[in-house]
């Protein structure tokens, strides 16, 4: 089955921040996208900024993690991966 990639750049840590730690508006993000992720039966997040949702009925879901990123100007990425593709994570050793 087809899947959808969607991933979303994480800010720099803020100015003075001596802490590993994201910004206000990553947080408010990764919130968002939680509750909406609640839905998706069948989704993987395969780091902290992605997450792979199957491509069926999606549509709506993808559209919600759009806008959450956009309410908290974070810029992101969609990307098709079609059916038989390989999704090579980390540890990957060729």
């Amino acid at each position: 089955m087809s899947q959808f990639l969607f991933v979303v750049d994480v800010p720099p840590t803020p100015p003075g921040c001596t802490e590993a730690t994201y910004s206000r508006e990553y947080n408010t993000f990764v919130n968002d996208a939680s509750a909406i992720l609640k839905s998706v039966k069948t989704y993987t997040q395969i780091q902290t900024n992605a997450w792979l949702l199957p491509a069926e009925k999606t549509w709506p879901d993808l559209f919600r993690m759009s806008q959450a990123a956009e309410k908290n100007d974070l810029s992101y990425s969609i990307i098709l991966v079609p059916d038989g593709a390989q999704i090579l994570t980390p540890p990957y050793k060729p």
